[in-house]
């Protein structure tokens, strides 16, 4: 049995015993020690990983949840030199990766399992060759191989595409590491050079006279719905999935701000449902114009009934689809005259044009990312941080202006001599 140990402790001054202390943070760190006597009866030391809470009691749940848990029992019989039983000759690695994908689907979030179904089933499980090894027999230059032979539309794959399948079969042969099946997780013999690389690319927004377009369409010939979904997406800088999750009680006319509390995405087999943002939305409140306002207020005027549940629904009344939504906005674009650009270019422009302040005072990166509603501002950074202005060069001439200051309190007999002689250890010989 495992023996929790705390990261900090104090000394309770009634009984003048020690009892586990908080950080300054106000969490409690513990980690679960004990002992294993392996195969010739030594003990041996063996450690839990660290848990965090707000509560001791609920670190000491954590290291005994963990004691039940496959891997601290597969670290006792490596101890102890308890093999697990043979895998079955016929398992092969399709069958082992099928076997880890059916147990982990479950887990996963709605969007996770999207995207993750797409990979395993569109990549996998289509490269018969990769799937018919033995698990036991896999090798780096399977994997080679597989990598090379991912594709997408019978195209070669990118490389973005190439990370994102090795990263998500990646834990299933740390399972089967740690589970003692094979010996080392194939995918960490790979070279540096080896690895799919994902491309920093910056993101896509709309040129001048293409956004300068969208906004003619929308105030002159746009339908009521796109005019209100374009201003929205430009104004506030909200993604699709935020703009079809709006509801008609998110909207302060008083205070011209929309509340972002949920999201609309479309899962396989059960079609659009509604999600609660990535981040905590009870403070995510976004400012919008006078003429955003009214665009709103215009599609709340003609919708059917006067007050739907959400504002931006299809004419049957229902949540868009992704798919269907993306075949309309393709439509829109085309009407409108506008290469064919993703939605999420809305936000982007939004975004890009805010920390350039083109034709309106800059915002700060930090105002930028909340209005995004990033969880952490260095998300703001990564994607954004090209559109700040370069002002590393404006380092010397504040250093001159400081320099300048500092000698104009000297007395001016001083200062001119000093600058005469600088000048003359500058003069060539």
């Amino acid at each position: 049995m495992m023996t929790p140990r705390f990261r900090h402790y104090e000394v309770d001054e009634k009984s003048k015993t020690k009892k586990p202390a908080p950080n300054k943070r106000g969490l409690y760190s513990a980690q679960g020690r004990g002992y294993v006597r392996d195969a010739n009866g030594k003990q041996v030391r063996i450690y839990s990983p660290w848990f965090s809470d707000t509560n001791s009691r609920i670190c000491r749940a954590k290291i005994a949840d963990y004691e039940r848990s496959d891997d601290y029992k597969a670290k006792v019989n490596a101890i102890r030199g308890i093999v697990p039983p043979e895998l079955p000759k016929l398992q092969t690695n399709g069958e082992y990766l099928s076997q880890w994908f059916d147990a982990k689907f479950p887990k996963w979030g709605p969007t996770t399992r999207d995207v993750a179904n797409s990979r395993f089933h569109g990549h996998v499980l289509t490269d018969t060759e990769f799937c018919s090894i033995p698990l036991r027999d896999l090798d780096l230059p399977h994997i080679l191989r597989f990598i090379e032979g991912i594709r997408t539309s019978g195209r070669e794959a990118t490389e973005n595409t190439k990370s994102d399948v090795l990263k998500l079969i990646r834990p299933a042969y740390n399972r089967a590491v740690r589970l003692r099946l094979i010996t080392i997780n194939p995918l960490s013999l790979l070279e540096p050079s080896e690895r799919p690389k994902r491309s920093k690319s910056r993101v896509t927004c709309f040129s001048l006279n293409d956004e300068r377009a969208l906004i003619q369409y929308a105030e002159t010939k746009a339908t009521v719905f796109w005019r209100a979904f374009i201003l929205v997406g430009l104004d506030a800088g909200l993604g699709p999935a935020e703009i079809c999750g709006l509801r008609a009680s998110d909207i302060n006319w008083h205070t011209s701000t929309i509340h972002i509390q949920r999201n609309v995405v479309t899962v396989k087999g059960q079609g659009p449902i509604v999600v609660p943002p990535k981040v905590d939305s009870r403070e995510r409140y976004v400012r919008i114009s006078q003429t955003t306002l009214q665009a709103l207020g215009n599609l709340l005027a003609v919708a059917k009934p006067p007050e739907p549940r959400h504002v931006f629904v299809t004419s049957d009344g229902t949540l868009w689809r992704g798919d269907t939504l993306r075949r309309a906005w393709g439509q829109m674009l085309a009407d409108a005259g506008v290469p064919e650009y993703g939605m999420y270019t809305m936000r982007h422009t939004m975004a890009s044009n805010a920390l350039r302040g083109e034709m309106s005072k800059p915002l700060s990166i930090a105002g930028v990312s909340r209005r995004l509603g990033h969880a952490k501002i260095a998300t703001t950074l990564q994607h954004y941080i090209h559109c700040l202005p370069n002002e590393a060069d404006g380092g010397a001439d504040l250093f001159a202006a400081r320099r300048d200051h500092f000698l104009a309190a000297m007395e001016p007999a001083a200062s001119a001599e000093n600058g005469a002689n600088y000048g003359a250890s500058l003069a060539p010989a």
